[in-house]
């Protein structure tokens, strides 16, 4: 498969517990997952058309189309019509790409001017949270991710215009969509929030996906598969990932509380202390990973901590940046939905919400680099070689229900 064109699969939601419908997962374990849904994406196809494209790229099927097949129909990746298998999700190719960036650049100059004209306004709300961390990083929190991300996407499906979710075993729920995966591309890309909570505390990286990201939760869902990739029976495999879940959630939850103590807020988690904190501290080893890490440096946070307090006035500053969204897509949505009429997913007839879901991604991304590269906020650099742009904050709980609370939009 090395050589061939690959899709970077990717979720807005919950992708829930069961593997199998995590398109992570699916595209990962059935390598022909790629060219079968990049060669249904150009226009739909039979089976026995699927085969010999396989076969015309030298591509192995050894029972492995059929499953594969299987597979992207349960995922909901692919439907059948009299006899063809569609594209049934959001998938943004190179092309594509290039032609969203092209008809999305007066909107993203438009959002872009809008949201650095009330610089001084989101500064004096954010700065009342009194969190310990720059102007840039907590602008670039609470604007990229808060604002675009999580409250742009509130105000488009409140408006009608984004989602609704898809609904899967297991728990998951989430609008799928992929982009075709050519390494640069994804670069300054800033759309990806990762969230988890454990132990009173929520945990966030926000950046691009242009690489790994050391920082929680994405190492503590890293964990169990790397872990139980080294062995080779099943139920042995299985036990140790239910291991590294739960060590990777107490991890988690014993960061949080090293982070409190630094900020000076010790003793507001919610779950029962470890044998690490049962002194007040944390144990060496444990301490030199959050350091490493850096959510400690200096003995103070090393990453921005958000006391409980603070929900409230970075919400109201998330929810300036919402009703400049509102605005714009009350004035400007049609159009975009025009412009958009000759890529793939319109041609598959994937449902428009799903589409302006991925495109909106696309877009705020190019709002939040334009912002980055302006000077507004904080453009994130790499820790490493192989390592994404982002950046990590630590929460109290009440933090984040306030602040998912605040912007929700009616």
């Amino acid at each position: 498969m090395e050589g061939q064109r690959r899709l970077l699969p990717t979720i807005c939601g919950d992708s829930g517990s069961d593997d199998h419908y995590n398109p992570s997962f699916v595209y990962s374990e059935y390598p022909l997952a790629h060219p079968v849904t990049f060669f249904v994406n150009e226009a739909p196809r039979d089976l026995s058309e699927i085969r010999v494209h396989l076969k015309a790229m030298a591509l192995p099927d050894d029972g492995e189309l059929d499953k594969t097949i299987a597979a992207l129909l349960e995922l909901g990746a692919l439907r059948v019509e009299e006899g063809r298998y569609w594209a049934n999700s959001t998938v943004i190719t190179a092309a594509d790409w290039g032609r969203i960036i092209e008809v999305g650049r007066p909107f993203v100059q438009s959002l872009a001017a809008r949201i650095a004209r009330q610089r001084e306004q989101l500064l004096e709300l954010i700065r009342a949270a009194a969190v310990q961390a720059p102007d840039g990083d907590l602008l670039f929190l609470t604007v990229g991710c808060f604002g675009l991300d999580w409250g742009g996407l509130a105000v488009l499906q409140a408006g009608g215009h984004s989602g609704p979710d898809r609904s899967f075993p297991g728990g998951g729920h989430y609008v799928p969509f992929a982009v075709e995966d050519t390494g640069g591309l994804h670069d300054k890309v800033y759309d990806g929030s990762h969230t988890g909570e454990a132990g009173g505390y929520v945990f966030l990286t926000f950046g691009d996906h242009s690489g790994a990201r050391d920082a929680f939760p994405d190492l503590a869902w890293r964990l169990p598969r790397q872990v139980a990739s080294m062995l080779v029976d099943p139920p042995a495999a299985s036990a140790v990932a239910q291991w590294a879940w739960a060590t990777g959630e107490e991890l988690m939850a014993s960061c949080g509380r090293a982070v409190a103590r630094a900020a000076g807020r010790p003793g507001v988690g919610v779950a029962g202390e470890s044998n690490d904190d049962a002194a007040g501290g944390t144990d060496k080893h444990r301490q030199e990973l959050y350091e490493a890490l850096g959510y400690i440096r200096d003995g103070r946070p090393g990453a921005p901590f958000f006391p409980a307090d603070a929900g409230e006035p970075v919400g109201a500053a998330a929810c300036v940046v919402q009703s400049i969204v509102d605005g714009w897509a009350a004035a400007e949505m049609r159009n975009l939905e025009v412009s958009l009429a000759g890529i793939a997913p319109v041609r598959n007839r994937v449902p428009m919400g799903e589409i302006i879901n991925a495109v909106w991604h696309i877009l705020f991304a190019q709002v939040n680099r334009t912002l980055a590269e302006g000077g507004f906020m904080t453009d994130p650099t790499p820790r490493g070689p192989g390592r994404a742009r982002f950046l990590a904050m630590v929460g109290e709980e009440r933090f984040y229900k306030t602040l998912t609370t605040a912007i929700r939009w009616k």
